[in-house]
């Protein structure tokens, strides 16, 4: 009976040491599942839907496919889009934003369909730094006419980017408070704290952000509990959150009012007149009330 006990406690080390081996080494796939679309789809969807396809170069080298469409050239969205998702996947929110006189930007992360390279938290941050330097670079963007829009990881890779620029506001949708406080929740049983590389730390960058910003979150996301939008609100100096009876792959601002109304909100807020001057909204038109039910 020792000896079974002796190798039944053995196995269940060997068992437990192997699992978590497995886990550190497949994370990074588990992480960045990224959809396996051919980049002429994303081609003939972007001109579907209006956008330009465009090609980034981060500092590092790597070419980034990305959309962008115009509206009236004054102030921008760049949104972050979450780690299963394409540049492609969230039409409905360009369209609004397009409606309300916003340009948008939606970089593809490398290794993610139409850029080159392979996706690492610190290689995200670069490409959300080269789709910012494009903006401010290329299109001639005032940092205070640029509003940061994260969904999901993208909220991680926000948070990071804002370590190095200053936007005029953040908005994460359905975001963590940190990676690994989500892998916690699945392997509770690793010490997934020291086993994580990639962390996406929003809640620990929070206290560092100090500009207007809004949190959106599903309170039936099974995925990233609204308790982690909860404590990102307590941490940031300038934040509300607006809670939305949803799961986590929606878009939060096409499913309810009061989102749509915050989101729309926060816009109006920290637009400025075209020649830079002055606090408040340079027009009123599609930036009010509850936006176009898209």
């Amino acid at each position: 009976m020792r000896r079974w006990a002796i190798g039944l406690t053995i196995g269940a080390a060997a068992l437990y040491v192997t699992g978590g081996a497995l886990l550190t080494g497949i994370q990074r796939k588990l992480l960045f599942p990224a959809p396996s679309v051919p980049q002429a789809a994303l081609d003939e969807a972007a001109q579907h839907f209006g956008c330009e396809t465009l090609r980034l170069t981060t500092s590092d080298g790597v070419s980034l496919y990305a959309w962008y469409r115009q509206s009236r050239g004054e102030r921008a969205v760049l949104f972050l889009h979450g780690n299963g998702e394409t540049v492609a996947d969230r039409p409905d929110l360009i369209a609004q934003l397009h409606m309300a006189g916003w340009d948008v930007l939606v970089p593809a992360y490398r290794g993610y369909p139409g850029s080159d390279g392979s996706p690492t938290e610190e290689g995200l941050y670069k490409d959300a730094r080269a789709a910012w330097d494009y903006l401010v670079d290329v299109r001639g963007f005032d940092p205070a006419d640029i509003v940061v829009h994260g969904k999901s990881m993208g909220g991680g890779v926000a948070t990071g980017l804002l370590m190095d620029v200053h936007p005029a506001a953040l908005v994460l949708e359905s975001t963590f408070t940190s990676l690994p406080d989500v892998a916690a929740r699945v392997a509770w049983m690793y010490p997934v704290q020291w086993l994580m590389p990639d962390r996406f730390d929003t809640a620990a960058r929070a206290p560092l952000l100090d500009l207007p910003v809004l949190l959106l979150h599903g309170t039936n996301d099974p995925l990233i509990p609204v308790d982690h939008a909860r404590t990102n609100l307590q941490r940031f100096p300038d934040a509300d959150l607006v809670e939305v009876p949803a799961g986590h792959g929606e878009t939060l601002t096409m499913l309810d009012a009061s989102a749509r109304r915050a989101y729309m909100g926060l816009l109006t807020r920290v637009s400025r007149e075209p020649d830079g001057e002055g606090d408040g909204p340079s027009r009123s038109d599609g930036a009010e009330g509850d936006g176009p039910a898209l």
